[in-house]
Formats: C-alpha cells, structure tokens, sequence
C-alpha cells in the first residue's frame, strides 16, 4: 500500500507526551505499533501499563493539503462515534479528545482497542455461507445508520456547511472536488467543465431526496471488525459522515453491491428510473474523489487513478447515453 502524504510522522516523545496527557504521569506504554491499513489519518496502536489496548488517531499537519470535504473531518469522527454510541451500532468509546495543539499542532482522539480483524482480512477465509451471513448482517446495520435523521443536509455539525437541499449538498460536493482536481493539476481525460455540465443536467431527480439521513459512506470490509465468533462487534473510519442520500452509500456502487447486503437493509434502492440515475452521479463523485486523492497523497503507485478514470469514463458515456435518450423521447 502506497503511503499517503497526508499521514503524519510522530515521534515516540510525542506520543509519550500524549498518553500522559490523556491518562496520567503513572501511564506507561509498553507497546507501540504503527497501523498501517489507513489511508489519510495515521494511527497507533498502544498498550498502556500492559493491560490496556488503545488506538491514537491524528489528523494531518495543518500546513498538509488535504481535500476540501476532508477538512477538519476528525472532529466529525469524534461527534458521529458519540452519536452512534446511543443508537445500537458498535464503535469505539473515544477516551481522550484534544484540539488544543499544545503538544501536535494537528487534532487527535484516543479510543479504545477493539479486538477483531477486519472483514477485509477475514473475507477470503470464509465460506460462502458465511460470506452471505455477515454481508446481510453489514446490511442491517447501515439500515439503522441510514434510519438516523438530520435536520439539514451536507456536513455533520458545522451549520455553514448545510442546506435544506440535496440538490445543492451535492452540488457543492461535486464543485468541490472539481476545484480540487483543478488546483492539483490532475488530468481526467474528460475535461472538467463537461463533466460538470454532464452531470448538472441530471440533478433533477436529486430533488426527490427530501429528508436527511445519517451516511457512513466508507463502509466498506477494512471498516467491519469481526470477532472470533464470527460477529460483527466494531464499524469504524467514521471521519467521511455527513447527512445525505441514503443511496449515496458506498455498498450500493454496482462494484460493491451484494445481494445480501440488499437482503440486510431490507429495501429495495435501485427500482426505479430516478433511483438509478442519483446512483449514477453518485458513481461519478465516487470514482472522482478517488482519481483526485491519489495525486493529493502522493502515491507512488498509480493504478488506483487508472482505475478509476477509466471507470468515470464509463459513468459518463453512460450519463450522456441518457441524456440522448431523454432528447429523443422528450
């Protein structure tokens, strides 16, 4: 996995000075790992007095380039982490908050360790059987994070950063990353101002979503965490929330979607004409943020970015495949 430049490097004073900060002077680490299966935060993993297990997550150096919707998103982490607390979804207890950046000059939280892997690690071990039981259960499980509403759409709690309109929640997602992609100088091989047009003249069944539901939007295997039992018992990386589109969930992208998934949430999301084409502009942010980032995080490798400009491409031709449909009947 490429490292990403927006990962901060601490020192081991640094975290020192943390661990007392949050638990005392007596606290002592006696273990200290680097977890490497993130992609924008960094993460430790730290055994305190040798019978606690915490994870101490950091965001990025202020003077870090980070994209616009990535902005101060640990902070949403914390807050959705407490929320879900009261609404029957594993997550961690966060232990320690500090903003101060007295000792970092970047934000980060401390919580605690759950025990498990990751149903991306799990997943090629299971039997088909298995595989089914846990993606229905991931299913049921982002139907009770979707059922959650919110007042107004777009970011999680700054209110300058919402609106009463998906129409414009959206919009000023896809401006954004557009923007970002622009400053960074990123080729998509469709030009940026016709992507923009392309996918404006379809927002109209964006007005159809009236009513803001709670989005994980990272809820993919690297953030389901499985016990020995086979249960799940964690859903982390919730630093990506915002209020929004329940279709908008990363599990209903045409490459992610699992019939027992679908069985879990217990709706069908794709029957109609207007449900498939917001999942079609929702494919496309998808597929942009993820060409974008790689240059914004530096990664040497670049087949995530080939990926998905040659699926953006496809997304496209199939945006502009119905709007020649609509010219014709219309």
């Amino acid at each position: 996995m490429s490292h990403s430049a927006t990962q901060p490097k601490l020192s081991e004073k640094e975290i020192v000075s943390i661990i007392k900060r949050a638990f005392g002077e007596k606290a002592l680490i006696t273990t200290l790992e680097e977890l490497k299966g993130g992609f924008f935060n960094t993460a430790y993993r730290i055994s305190i007095n040798k019978d606690m297990d915490y994870i101490l997550k950091v965001a990025p150096s202020p003077e870090t380039k980070v994209l616009r919707f990535e902005e101060n998103i640990l902070e949403t982490e914390v807050l959705v982490m407490e929320l879900m607390s009261s609404h029957g979804i594993p997550v961690p207890k966060v232990h320690f908050f500090d903003q101060s950046k007295e000792i970092l000059p970047c934000e980060y939280f401390i919580m605690e360790m759950i025990e498990g892997v990751s149903m991306l690690e799990l997943r090629p071990n299971l039997t088909e059987e298995e595989h089914k039981r846990i993606d229905r259960e991931i299913g049921t499980f982002a139907r009770k994070i979707n059922e959650i509403k919110g007042e107004r759409f777009g970011h999680i709690h700054k209110h300058d950063k919402q609106t009463f309109s998906w129409r414009e929640a959206f919009d000023k997602r896809i401006c954004d990353i557009l923007k970002d992609g622009i400053e960074l100088n990123v080729t998509l091989q469709v030009g940026y101002n016709e992507i923009y047009d392309l996918l404006e003249s379809n927002y109209s069944s964006l007005d159809l979503v009236i009513e803001p539901r709670l989005i994980h939007y990272d809820l993919w295997d690297g953030n389901v965490i499985i016990n020995d039992r086979m249960e799940i018992v964690g859903v982390i990386d919730w630093e990506r929330a915002f209020w929004g589109d329940p279709l908008i969930e990363f599990n209903f992208n045409n490459l992610a979607y699992k019939d027992a998934f679908n069985e879990g949430y217990g709706l069908e999301m794709l029957g109609t004409s207007e449900e498939k084409s917001r999942r079609l502009l929702y494919d496309i942010y998808y597929f942009l943020i993820n060409a974008i980032e790689v240059t914004n995080r530096q990664y040497v490798n670049k087949d995530q970015e080939k990926w998905a400009c040659d699926h953006l491409k496809e997304c496209l031709a199939k945006l502009r495949q119905n709007n020649d449909h609509l010219d014709v009947t219309g």
